[in-house]
């Protein structure tokens, strides 16, 4: 199982196939499983590196508090063990302000930058359905109905109009294998609340294409297209009756889409 030790945190990590370096990062509360069957298309022509952030996964929950800038912080160090100078970096949802850290601070580690359901400051109204979560979690609310009250605000209405795979979805996060632990969550998600780069996010000029859902709910459309505005060098793709999960939702269109605009010169 390799681990990597920075700043005091084990950082798990799984390493496949060949090619240019590509880092898969994951959004708020996920491991990296979210990423397999991403990472089993990529790895046949990309050298694909996929973690746990800090309080998720088999990643270790630090006793003290941790920011976004940390994760970032993680994701060098790991290039740095794997002897990649640079990597194209594909982010989902936490994930893009992960880049966009990374982009501010280690502008020649990062190549072209992939943002999925992107945004430049996390949402109050996503902040205080997540902190409203983590208090019936307290309260005692079972994980079930914790995750069925999650899902109109991350998933389309088309989506929630198919049971089978509303059933499917709800028993795949309820069966997880690795479980988040409260603590875990409720730093991460103060990390995520705490970032906000705004006024910075013109120096970036790296190629970024932006994937944002139409119906999404948590970070809404909005923060995808004031991102574009803000970034240098930015494509905007809009996944038309599509919300948060557009990964999922539209995983073969959201997959073409990236892997066309990775290869293009």
């Amino acid at each position: 199982m390799p681990t990597l030790n920075n700043e005091n945190c084990n950082i798990y990590y799984e390493v496949k196939g060949q090619g240019a370096p590509l880092v898969l990062i994951n959004g708020f509360t996920n491991h990296l499983g979210m990423w397999d069957s991403f990472a089993a298309c990529f790895q046949h022509q990309f050298q694909v590196l996929q973690f746990d952030p800090r309080g998720a996964g088999r990643s270790e929950t630090p006793a003290t508090s941790f920011t976004i800038d940390h994760i970032a912080d993680d994701v060098i160090a790991l290039l740095d063990t794997l002897s990649f100078k640079q990597a194209d970096m594909i982010g989902f949802s936490m994930g893009s302000i992960i880049i966009q850290s990374i982009a501010l601070r280690y502008p020649d580690r990062l190549g072209k930058a992939v943002m999925i359901s992107p945004f430049t400051r996390f949402p109050t109204s996503a902040y205080l359905q997540s902190l409203n979560s983590a208090h019936l979690r307290d309260y005692g609310l079972s994980p079930r109905l914790l995750i069925e009250k999650v899902l109109p605000w991350i998933y389309s209405s088309s989506f929630l109009k198919d049971p089978v795979r509303v059933k499917q979805t709800i028993e795949e996060l309820e069966n997880t294998p690795y479980p988040q632990s409260n603590e875990g969550y409720d730093k991460q998600l103060e990390a995520l609340f705490s970032f906000d780069q705004t006024d910075k996010l013109h120096e970036i000029a790296h190629p970024t294409l932006l994937i944002a859902g139409e119906e999404d709910l948590y970070t809404p459309l909005y923060t995808a297209q004031k991102l574009k505005e803000l970034l240098q060098n930015a494509t905007l793709e809009i996944l038309s009756q599509v919300g948060h999960m557009g990964h999922i939702e539209r995983k073969h269109e959201v997959l073409n889409l990236i892997t066309t605009w990775l290869l293009q010169k």
